[in-house]
């Protein structure tokens, strides 16, 4: 670990097999990255960050498909099928797979692939977290790493992102933009074992702090002009603003 970042600082997460990686940046390129078993455990241990961009669905329509969600794919191109289509609030909900794709099947027209179901607890914790936590409404926001990797290289990244390649060009477009990539992932790959955290974990949570560097003020948000879910979250993706 580098020397601990100082206030402001600010937080990229993304969901791995043992809970969230939090990987946690300020402007001086110091840096911290820690895996937490829940994202209320993210909350408590950084609820004093500036932001906190997490790599989950956060606003969920009742239905219909989000805007967000379609106009990444549409951003990402080829590399679009690495958006999942958001599930409808019901179905995030519902007991098991089966009545949460019948769900969303009736209010969105799309049935819920088994992947998308797969990430559906993490979806929860945010919502519960959200829910519970009213400070942290407005500093926790969603980001999509992809999303992310495109606005601050310029255009979509290519290669997948658990190729060498793929993992070769996020580092080099990370460090490119001040972020310290390489150290952090040495640390991380050195304190967990691959069943807990893998590699392109720690890049994505690496890209979304390195956005959220740029500040509320410094961040545009896909769509332009977000929609707002029943519970007032936004549905939004963050980047970068591009000049």
């Amino acid at each position: 670990m580098s020397e601990p970042p100082g206030i402001p600082y600010v937080v990229g997460v993304d969901g791995c097999r043992a809970g969230w990686v939090a990987v946690t940046l300020d402007r001086e390129q110091r840096w911290a990255v820690e895996v937490m078993p829940d994202a209320a455990s993210v909350w408590r241990a950084r609820a004093d960050a500036e932001l906190l961009l997490f790599d989950v669905p956060i606003g969920l329509a009742d239905s219909g498909q989000r805007a967000c969600d379609r106009e990444a794919k549409q951003l990402l191109g080829l590399r679009g099928a690495s958006v999942f289509m958001a599930p409808c609030r019901d179905a995030v909900w519902a007991p098991d797979y089966a009545t949460a794709s019948s769900l969303n099947f009736e209010r969105t027209g799309k049935k819920l692939s088994k992947q998308t179901w797969m990430i559906v607890p993490k979806i929860r914790e945010l919502d519960d977290l959200l829910a519970a936590e009213p400070p942290a409404r407005g500093r926790i926001r969603e980001m999509h790493p992809e999303v992310c990797f495109a606005a601050l290289a310029g255009e979509p990244i290519r290669d997948g992102k658990a190729t060498p390649d793929g993992q070769a060009r996020r580092l080099e477009v990370l460090e490119a933009a001040g972020a310290p990539a390489r150290a952090i992932l040495a640390e991380a790959l050195a304190r967990w074992r691959r069943r807990e955290v893998t590699a392109d974990d720690v890049i994505d949570a690496i890209a979304g702090a390195r956005t959220a560097l740029a500040g509320p003020g410094g961040l545009a948000t896909i769509p332009a002009e977000p929609g707002r879910d029943a519970r007032g979250l936004p549905m939004e993706m963050v980047h970068v603003a591009r000049a």
